[in-house]
């Protein structure tokens, strides 16, 4: 059996202590979780970047959609779970104050990947 494991970096200097940091631990992959949220907050913040540190909702809903059925998944409500200051544009510094339940709720919980 082959199993491919995707990990996005992190953005954000962070002093969290974690499992994979200890290359002695002895980890098994049941003790590892992934979060789809996470996956999308670094997507996210690619695009944002790639638009000077932040991006509007016309073009956020014009290119996130779902990979299966092309439906746009960032609606003009979910926009605003993202858009915490409401100016009209999600900033990298707003995508790292989020959870990443929150960010998977602004991509309607949408899986990624086969499913």
């Amino acid at each position: 059996m082959a199993v491919n494991i995707w990990w996005s970096p992190l953005h954000s200097a962070s002093s969290t202590k974690f499992l994979c940091d200890d290359q002695e631990a002895g980890l098994n992959l049941s003790d590892l979780h992934f979060s789809f949220g996470e996956w999308v907050r670094y997507l996210l913040i690619e695009l944002a970047t790639l638009s000077s540190g932040r991006v509007d909702f016309v073009t956020i809903n014009k290119l996130v959609v779902d990979e299966h059925t092309g439906r746009k998944l960032i609606t003009n409500a979910t926009f605003e779970y993202l858009d915490t200051n409401s100016d009209g544009f999600v900033t990298v510094d707003e995508l790292d104050s989020l959870s990443s339940s929150v960010i998977h709720a602004a991509v309607q919980h949408t899986k990624i990947g086969k499913y």
